[in-house]
């Protein structure tokens, strides 16, 4: 019995012993070299914009864009794309009030966008990139509350030039020349 005990105990030291040599190099996030050419033609989106706001979420980080040119993908103003937290994750590091031209792919429904498919800082020419010249122009909507409180801010000087040229003495446009 003793000796069934050493064949066992001495099978699992040589199994242990040999999961290292049999195991290969694991990186958290390794990706073959690319071209941003090669990231623009796999990508599902590439745009050009500014961040906005970053947001972290439970299991990711948000980026907003304010959107300049679209050379692929949909044509808005604003963008969201989901990247890492950063190191091992393969997330991008983006910076506030920076612009980036951003190779993304549509993952979870969601646009994505990872240190292997790393945007270019700025502007980019897309003829190089195998791009249309892309579409500009792009704005985000007002606000209606913006509306709404500038049209309250013009009827309010509207009505206060009235009561001002009430106060003058100052007859509308069709009492000129009536005597009194």
């Amino acid at each position: 019995m003793e000796m069934r005990v050493r064949t066992l105990i001495g099978g699992v030291l040589l199994a242990a012993a040999l999961v290292p040599v049999a195991s290969r190099t694991a990186w958290a996030c390794s990706c073959a070299p690319s071209t941003p050419r090669e990231r623009a033609q796999g990508a599902n989106a590439v745009f050009t914009g500014t961040v906005a706001r970053i947001t972290d979420g439970p299991r990711d980080r948000v980026v907003n864009f304010d959107v300049d040119t679209v050379y692929k993908g949909e044509r808005i103003a604003s963008i969201d794309v989901h990247t890492g937290f950063g190191g091992g994750d393969c997330g991008v590091r983006f910076v506030v009030d920076r612009r980036y031209t951003v190779f993304a792919s549509r993952l979870d429904g969601h646009l994505s966008a990872f240190s292997c498919s790393a945007p270019v800082e700025g502007d980019v020419d897309p003829a190089a990139l195998g791009l249309p010249e892309g579409v500009t122009g792009l704005h985000r909507p007002l606000s209606p509350w913006l509306v709404v409180f500038s049209l309250l801010a013009g009827l309010a000087v509207i009505v206060a030039i009235a009561l001002v040229a009430r106060r003058r003495g100052v007859r509308p446009a069709g009492e000129v020349g009536q005597a009194k």
